[in-house]
């Protein structure tokens, strides 16, 4: 049948990650996946002195680039893992 909804159901990976920082002074953490549709995967923030530690999962659209952006004060650091 070409409009089997069951033949059309497609399931996304859910990708698990974990991001840990040293950085002082972390006020916000951003993780992007480069090929979503909507690229902003979650946002975090946090209270001063909260220790800066991530644990969830992400739905990806496909293989891409993940991206970690850091707000620590008036600056910005990031880096980048491809996951497929």
């Amino acid at each position: 049948m070409a409009n089997d909804p069951i033949e059309q159901f497609h399931i996304e990976p859910i990708v698990p990650i974990e991001i840990e920082t040293s950085l002082p002074g972390i006020e916000t953490i951003f993780v992007l996946a480069e090929k979503n549709p909507q690229p902003l995967a979650a946002s975090f923030s946090f209270m001063k002195g909260a220790e800066p530690f991530v644990s969830t999962r992400i739905k990806m659209s496909e293989s891409s680039r993940v991206i970690v952006v850091v707000k620590a004060g008036t600056r910005f650091y990031s880096t980048a893992r491809e996951i497929k």
